[in-house]
């Protein structure tokens, strides 16, 4: 009977300290999913990570800010159930005009490229809000600051889907952000759902 406790013990320690999976990533920044919380964490256990400062905590989301890249930026966490499935980067700072805009998606592809490798195949990188617009002869800035187009690209990781965005929000103002959502959650049916 003994054995079978230290046995139990083992197993439970060596599955603990893997990182994500089907345990907390609580303190183990190096196989987090976003930040240095896991896919499924609770919001108590994502504010146990988080070591930027704490803006607000709600039922189903938790907002912080920090720096990221040289850039000061809102990290928000969203919790279905209280199971962490999405967060995101979004500079909060008003940048000047659409090419300091454009060098900052620039200096974040770059760093995800660094880190994950060339975007996906899928990817769409740069697209026209109308065809009409691709035979202008604008510049990429004035093109962008028109909002007749958005950037984006996508990265995969095992567990991850990875967007970054640049573009007009339904505002009108410029915005790069980054989504990191996890892939085993359907996001587009449950922000159609969650619209209900």
């Amino acid at each position: 009977m003994k054995k079978y406790y230290i046995f139990l013990l083992i197993v439970i320690m060596s599955t603990t300290m893997m990182g994500c999976g089907n345990y907390s990533n609580v303190g183990n920044e190096d196989n987090s999913d976003f930040r240095n919380a896991c896919w499924g964490d609770s919001v108590d256990d994502a504010m146990k990570t988080e070591k930027w400062h704490i803006l607000k905590v709600g039922k189903d989301y938790l907002l912080s800010e920090g720096d990221l890249a040289g850039f000061d930026v809102y990290a928000v966490y969203q919790f279905d159930d209280n199971k962490l499935y999405n967060g995101t980067y979004r500079i909060e700072e008003k940048l000047k005009d659409g090419t300091e805009y454009l060098n900052a998606y620039n200096k974040w592809h770059e760093i995800l490229e660094k880190k994950y490798g060339s975007p996906s195949s899928d990817s769409p990188g740069k697209m026209y809000s109308e065809e009409r617009y691709a035979k202008e002869n604008l510049s990429e800035v004035e093109e962008l600051e028109a909002g007749h187009t958005l950037y984006a690209e996508l990265w995969e990781t095992e567990r991850t889907r990875i967007t970054l965005y640049l573009g007009k929000r339904n505002d009108d103002v410029l915005s790069v952000f980054l989504t990191y959502d996890d892939k085993n959650v359907d996001i587009d049916e449950k922000r159609e759902l969650d619209g209900f």
